[in-house]
């Protein structure tokens, strides 16, 4: 048998299985990715940005476990959860290469600074003719 014959029977197999017990299915992948944390955010890590968990770590360390920018630890929160978010891990997106280990806060308004840095002048401008009125 070969090898797509084979996965076109495992996903047929998955989907009825889960047809039949929609709950026990939703508890065995929670079950799992509770259990799996590090190895899910290694693969998380290697597929984004091409670093693995262990040179994240060693970044972690090297800032001191803070924000590159504010100098801060994260605060922000995991989604329905008291857990605090990892930093986030910024690079460029031309290159990709890894600059460093940001907060959400720091990373989310990087982010808006990179798309609007072409229009810098004109907010400067605005905000000149405002203080004018």
């Amino acid at each position: 048998m070969n090898v797509e014959k084979r996965r076109e029977m495992y996903k047929k197999y998955e989907k009825t299985k889960r047809k039949r017990d929609p709950e026990k299915h939703k508890a065995y992948h929670k079950a799992y990715r509770d259990n799996n944390k590090d190895k899910r955010k290694n693969g998380m890590l290697l597929w984004r940005f091409n670093i693995t968990l262990e040179e994240y770590q060693v970044l972690f360390e090297a800032q001191g476990g803070v924000c590159k920018i504010c100098n801060n630890p994260e605060t922000a929160k995991k989604n329905k959860s008291e857990e605090l978010r990892m930093l986030a891990v910024d690079h460029d997106h031309d290159t990709g290469k890894v600059r460093g280990l940001l907060c959400a806060r720091c990373n989310t308004q990087l982010g808006h600074y990179e798309k609007t840095k072409p229009r810098a002048q004109e907010f400067e401008n605005y905000l000149e003719e405002a203080v004018q009125l």
